[in-house]
């Protein structure tokens, strides 16, 4: 399995005050009721998107690159094991 290192991610607030997730070049996006569960529903999506195992899903998780307003945030850098990036030849 090769998912991506990094992920560009479009995050925008909903009249409804629901916020709207995007993952831009793979067109797939997501809705989420509150900040609180905009990443780890970004990462359901990501997950849903490439169709991760869940003796995968478990391993890894994807998390803005750097401390931002998470309705500002851009990029989704993946954050695992050594051992996961060894195992399915990521190079650092």
């Amino acid at each position: 399995m090769s998912l991506p290192l990094s992920i560009r991610v479009s995050v925008s607030k909903c009249n409804e005050g629901k916020y709207h997730i995007d993952l831009p070049d793979y067109s797939a996006h997501t809705e989420a009721d509150n900040e609180n569960e905009i990443i780890r529903l970004a990462n359901d999506l990501i997950f849903c998107y490439f169709d991760v195992p869940l003796s995968i899903k478990n391993k890894i998780f994807y998390k803005p690159k750097q401390t931002e307003n998470i309705v500002n945030i851009r990029l989704l850098k993946m954050l695992a094991s050594p051992d996961y990036f060894k195992k399915y030849g990521y190079t650092a």
